[in-house]
């Protein structure tokens, strides 16, 4: 889930690196770029396509930074240990 201290915010790509900062207890520009670990502009896109057309179920999963990291088709985002 998005960290307690960060409101969701209109970019999955931003919600995602703030999540798993949060959960590393870090600054989210400490982290690694997000595009060494997936393409951030198809991750916003898959996303934004599945929540305006309510067409399908999805779910993307990858690790990033040692955490696995899974977003669905609401943009929810689960941060766990890997």
């Amino acid at each position: 889930m998005i960290g307690r201290n960060h409101a969701p915010t209109n970019s999955v790509v931003v919600d995602v690196v703030r999540a798993v900062a949060a959960r590393k207890d870090t600054d989210p520009t400490s982290l690694e770029p997000l595009a060494n670990t997936i393409d951030p502009n198809a991750l916003e896109s898959l996303v934004s396509h599945v929540r305006e057309t309510q067409s399908t179920e999805m779910t993307v999963s990858f690790t990033y930074s040692g955490f696995h990291v899974t977003v669905d088709e609401s943009g929810e985002i689960t941060v766990s240990e890997v």
